[in-house]
């Protein structure tokens, strides 16, 4: 009912406008170039801290556990909140802890290829999973304020609503999935 799609369309171009001028600002700025400058200097005069000393079998899987202890303690987190109630940041939480385990997974490949693979996929679909989730609420937001703004057009907000319910089921869906898929969530242990 109503303009729903040409009104998305108008908002996301509009925000999307906005973001792509702050980000070419960003890019084309002093700031910016002075950052790369520091890094490369950074990286070129980085000395090794004691851990660079030693051997990566002895380094990184501590590394590894720790992250992996990070994500469980935020899963944990979630669980406390019942389903449906997915709005709560501790999903979000878990999503970016999860992030965090997968890229130390992808980087300690050499230490212990087929488990740390094994670990980075199950943390890139946890990753997956709680991203969807995340663009629920944010999709979410958005159609509620639309669907808020409609009366104001002497427009009608149902679909909106509509809209908004849809995207609730799928915040639904992936949260059971990710309760699923956590389930069967590999140890970090590495040799």
């Amino acid at each position: 009912m109503g303009p729903v799609a040409r009104r998305i369309d108008l908002e996301l171009g509009s925000e999307y406008q906005k973001a792509h001028t702050q980000v070419v600002e960003a890019l084309d700025s002093k700031r910016y170039f002075q950052l790369i400058e520091q890094l490369d200097v950074f990286i070129k005069a980085a000395a090794l801290t004691k851990h660079g000393t030693r051997p990566a079998r002895k380094v990184i899987p501590p590394r590894i556990k720790s992250d992996a202890r990070r994500l469980k303690r935020a899963v944990r987190e979630a669980k406390k909140h019942p389903a449906g109630t997915g709005d709560h940041p501790a999903l979000h939480e878990a999503r970016k802890d999860g992030k965090r385990l997968r890229y130390a997974a992808e980087a300690a490949t050499p230490v212990s290829p087929k488990k740390t693979a094994r670990l980075a996929e199950a943390a890139h679909q946890v990753q997956k999973i709680l991203g969807d989730h995340q663009d629920s609420i944010v999709t979410r937001n958005v159609l509620r304020r639309l669907g808020a703004e409609a009366f104001v057009h002497h427009e009608n907000g149902f679909s909106f609503g509509r809209l908004h319910a849809l995207e609730e089921s799928a915040a639904l869906t992936a949260e059971h999935r990710f309760h699923q898929k956590w389930k069967t969530f590999p140890s970090a242990t590495l040799p």
